[in-house]
C-alpha cells in the first residue's frame, strides 16, 4: 500500500507542476492502481477507497483551480 501511495503522490506533483496534463494524471492514477490492486489483501480496501477519493479531491481541486484561472484571465478580471 505504502508503494502505491507514493506512486499517486508523485502523478499527482507532476500534475500539479503542470508537467503532465490531466487526461496523463487519470491514466497514470488508474494505472497505478490497477498495478496495485492484486496485490492488495481485502484488510487494505478501506484504506484503498480513502486514499483513491482523496487523490480524485486533490487532481479536482486542481482543475477547479485552473478553470476559475482560465475564466478570470479570459474574461479581463
Amino acid at each position: 500500500m505504502d508503494t502505491y501511495k507514493a506512486e499517486t503522490r508523485r502523478i499527482i506533483r507532476r500534475f500539479l507542476r503542470n508537467r503532465i496534463d490531466f487526461p496523463d494524471c487519470v491514466v497514470g492514477l488508474e494505472a497505478a492502481l490497477a498495478k496495485f490492486v492484486p496485490e492488495l489483501g481485502e484488510d487494505q480496501m478501506e484504506s484503498l477507497r480513502t486514499h483513491v477519493l482523496s487523490n480524485n479531491d486533490a487532481v479536482m481541486q486542481e482543475m477547479a483551480r485552473r478553470t476559475e484561472s482560465s475564466y478570470q484571465t479570459d474574461s479581463g478580471f
